[in-house]
């Protein structure tokens, strides 16, 4: 494999990780070799799992003839400085209001709009806002052999993943019970539950499986990066609320359910005959309460067809 000639920062969290794929992509296919990535080193895992790249945690004394840089952290700014590259180039989201070094550090810098663009496609248009090839959505290689599932994982499963990282997303726990019910009754399968780590994701989860009729092993909190991708990939359908889980499942073809509160569906969903989304402000007349109110069955009624069709 040839060494890298262009190296990407990016310090974001993971879901966004996964859908600058696109992008690096480009760059690897421009480059004629694989895109380092420099990135938190919790996201390992993950980088592995992005064709073209090579996992670049300490870039040492390395040259690059082009560095990439899709956030503007001060972390970002810094290390882009002490990295030896011809061409620095920075993209920037309006929103994010760039300092004055970001001038002087990055010449190719530049600010683009997204609008309601899907942010894997803006990420793309970052590198090149004409490209002459089309548009390919984030994809991921097949997870090495030494990869595993949680011990007493079930065989086949249906995973329902009911937390995110912020708890505006949060959907009532009863309404959960009552749609992983509904549908792990439908297809007859298990259901393997997960959420993120702190302690108000794993009461939710312990909330959720309190009335859960149907076989069920609870990880909530209990499961690496690399089991909860593990996890994902082998689903038989995912439940979701919007987040990593939802675009690693895209990025497979794994049957998919995301849910979402607001309208930014646009921006972190890209509908597939394997992906849909469940929007509860389109559903509901009620836009500030919007996963306070959505029944389980606004995600049943979609997720069992999705799964009897795949």
């Amino acid at each position: 494999m040839p060494e890298p000639r262009t190296l990407v920062i990016f310090h974001k969290q993971l879901g966004d990780l996964l859908l600058l794929e696109s992008a690096i992509a480009l760059l690897a296919r421009r480059s004629g070799a694989p895109v380092g990535v420099l990135t938190r080193s919790g996201h390992e895992d993950l980088v592995r799992l992005m064709p073209s790249t090579v996992w670049m945690p300490n870039p040492g004394r390395a040259r690059f003839d082009d560095l990439w840089a899709f956030e503007k952290g001060r972390k970002t700014a810094l290390r882009a400085v002490l990295i030896r590259a011809r061409r620095k180039h920075m993209r920037l989201h309006p929103d994010a209001k760039p300092e004055w070094y970001h001038h002087v550090f990055f010449r190719g810098f530049r600010v683009d709009t997204r609008g309601s663009e899907y942010v894997a496609r803006y990420y793309w248009k970052m590198v090149d806002p004409d490209p002459d090839e089309p548009f390919e959505r984030p994809r991921l290689l097949e997870p090495p052999d030494d990869w595993a599932v949680p011990a007493g994982t079930p065989t086949e499963y249906i995973l329902a993943n009911v937390s995110a990282g912020w708890r505006s997303k949060q959907w009532r726990g009863s309404a959960w019970s009552d749609a992983i019910n509904e549908v792990a009754n439908a297809a007859g399968l298990p259901v393997v539950v997960t959420s993120g780590g702190d302690g108000w994701q794993t009461e939710h989860a312990e909330r959720v499986v309190s009335k859960l009729t149907v076989p069920f092993l609870n990880l909530g909190g209990k499961t690496s990066l690399r089991e909860f991708l593990m996890l994902v990939r082998r689903a038989r359908l995912v439940m979701t609320i919007d987040g990593l889980a939802g675009h690693v499942a895209t990025a497979y073809d794994v049957p998919c359910v995301t849910i979402f509160a607001g309208r930014s569906v646009d921006n972190w969903h890209i509908e597939t005959p394997t992906s849909k989304a469940v929007v509860a402000a389109d559903l509901l007349s009620n836009p500030e309460a919007v996963l306070k109110v959505l029944p389980g069955t606004a995600v049943s009624t979609v997720a069992v067809p999705l799964l009897r069709s795949c």
